[in-house]
């Protein structure tokens, strides 16, 4: 009789730490998903700041592109003759 009650007390004490490593693995789950979430979004950041060099450039050569448009040749011609 008593192998029978240590049996059920080792069964207790395995399903006891099983229940508290369940719980574990639950919080650190969670917390995966969090630090994947938290990933994306850096992910998301760097690209954004990949791209805004490339933008600046690309918006720097359109503005020194303007200077030679006939609207700007016209406003400059329209400021010459305003001097005058």
């Amino acid at each position: 009789m008593t192998k029978e009650i240590s049996s059920d007390v080792d069964h207790e004490v395995l399903a006891q730490q099983v229940s508290l490593l369940g719980g574990k693995v639950s919080q650190l789950e969670n917390r995966v998903s969090d630090v994947l979430l938290r990933l994306a979004d850096i992910e998301k950041l760097n690209e954004l700041r990949e791209q805004a060099p490339l933008t600046t450039a690309q918006t720097l050569a359109e503005l020194s592109g303007r200077g030679t448009t006939p609207k700007n040749s016209r406003s400059t011609a329209a400021l010459g003759t305003a001097r005058e």
